[in-house]
């Protein structure tokens, strides 16, 4: 058979595999019509291996095509017709929860299988029993399977060498080292963008940062966001199946809150003692140009505006759910956030308040040393129910007592389970949820701010 034949029997194969998933899902139409198959030649594969310094098993993909060396294809649909409709399926769940688009710090080898697992996952929700889904390990606490909280469940719980091959064989069926390419390299191993070389031949693309990467991100999520949509409104007619695969579309659909920028919303206009070089005196500037003629002397301000913070409060939920070590590293990751911000003024007045029903605690934080300190020494108390009004009402009579230059907010680190102040406080108010799943979704009165953070990324300080 010639290489053209493999080639044309590789594409039905494909085409008919495509087929078979819209007649059972036609939800994913747009998803599986944007990954786009794509044969790779012997020297493609070949540089796309010296750029990786190790072999690359196909099939692939990188978010844009679905990668295959047809006889491969062929030899695995000869053993499983079903094959095929399985590799669209688990690389079509890679794009559509955007897998490939990670940081190059994570741990590979675990952040591979916690993809693998998750797609397994998303399978088994679909109930499409002629391809077998693997069943996942029991992982305590993990109730939404996705990527991040497979991944964030292996750190926390490291698996022997053996036992992670073991997952790795059952779960694994494509290769993600392309994910890891830069985009020059991924478009030298690709073939194509940039100039062309002197033999014809498509160069690499001159990149600047990775624009082609970030608009694939952009274009999965606005397919993923579509596909939540749709499935949320015909639910009734897919019945209750793929509800798991909607809430995981949900979980890695919200929008995340950068938590940097939204520590800024807490800082007020200060002048700060420091050079500053956009800004001159203009009286030195005229009294140059008029004493010799083209030549001003411009002599740099010795203060700038900044926003700065001068009064914060963080308010702490001790009523049982978060607490302890988890409290301290979201404490160290404010404070860290707000000094390399340089935010906090010269001299600052940080109130940490704990309060499970009542206020328990009021620690009054000034200066860098107070507050290492503190964090060494932390107890915690409470643990009673919970109660959001004692910390505003506490509040309050320290403003009535002048306890603050100017306050401009309250940050409240919470599970969500309590009650709510009626009354708008005159400063800003944010409740900062531990998103550990979907029940983490709590309503806020319309007068606060809502910012959920995830534990990892609490965790990486």
């Amino acid at each position: 058979m010639t290489e053209d034949r493999y080639s044309a029997l590789a594409r039905e194969v494909l085409s008919i595999a495509k087929g078979r998933v819209l007649v059972r899902l036609r939800f994913f139409d747009r998803a599986l019509y944007e990954l786009r198959p794509r044969e790779m030649t012997p020297a493609q594969r070949q540089k796309a291996e010296l750029l990786l310094g190790q072999p690359l098993q196909l099939p692939a993909t990188e978010g844009q095509y679905l990668l295959y060396d047809a006889k491969s294809l062929l030899l695995r649909y000869r053993e499983d017709q079903l094959w095929p409709m399985r590799a669209w399926l688990h690389m079509m769940i890679h794009c559509l929860f955007r897998h490939m688009f990670v940081s190059t710090l994570v741990e590979r080898p675990l952040w591979n299988l916690a993809c693998d697992m998750a797609v397994e996952a998303m399978l088994q929700s679909l109930q499409l029993e002629e391809l077998a889904p693997a069943p996942l390990p029991e992982m305590s606490g993990v109730k939404v399977f996705t990527a991040e909280k497979i991944y964030a469940w292996l750190l926390a719980n490291p698996q022997d060498e053996l036992r992670l091959a073991e997952w790795q064989a059952r779960f694994s069926l494509d290769d993600h080292s392309l994910w890891y390419l830069t985009e020059p390299q991924l478009a030298e191993a690709l073939g194509e963008g940039g100039p062309p070389r002197d033999d014809g031949s498509p160069g690499p693309e001159d990149a600047d940062g990775g624009g082609m990467r970030v608009s694939l991100n952009m274009l999965w999520k606005e397919i993923s966001a579509h596909l939540q949509v749709d499935m949320e409104t015909f639910n009734r007619a897919i019945g209750n199946t793929a509800g798991h695969f909607v809430q995981s579309l949900r979980a890695v659909n919200r929008e995340r809150t950068d938590y940097r920028s939204f520590l800024r919303k807490f800082a007020s206009p200060a002048e700060v003692m420091r050079l500053s070089p956009d800004e001159f005196d203009y009286v030195y500037y005229t009294y140059g140009m008029e004493v010799y003629t083209d030549m001003p002397l411009v002599e740099p301000l010795e203060y700038r505006e900044d926003k700065r913070i001068r009064d914060l409060v963080i308010a702490i939920d001790t009523s049982g759910s978060v607490q302890g070590e988890l409290v301290q590293r979201f404490l160290q990751k404010t404070f860290n956030i707000i000094k390399q911000e340089e935010s906090f003024d010269v001299r600052f007045n940080l109130h940490i308040i704990q309060c499970d029903a009542q206020v328990q605690e009021d620690a009054v934080i000034h200066t860098q040393e107070e507050f290492d300190l503190y964090l060494q020494n932390m107890q915690f108390h409470g643990f009673g129910g919970t109660d959001f009004r004692p910390v505003f009402h506490y509040v309050e009579k320290l403003r009535r007592e002048r306890a603050f230059t100017e306050l401009k907010g309250l940050l409240y680190f919470t599970d969500g389970y309590g009650i709510f102040p009626e009354k708008i406080p005159p400063y800003q108010t944010a409740f900062i949820f531990l998103e550990r799943d979907e029940e983490t979704l709590r309503e806020v009165p319309p007068w606060a701010i809502r910012v959920l953070l995830e534990e990892n990324e609490i965790r990486e300080l």
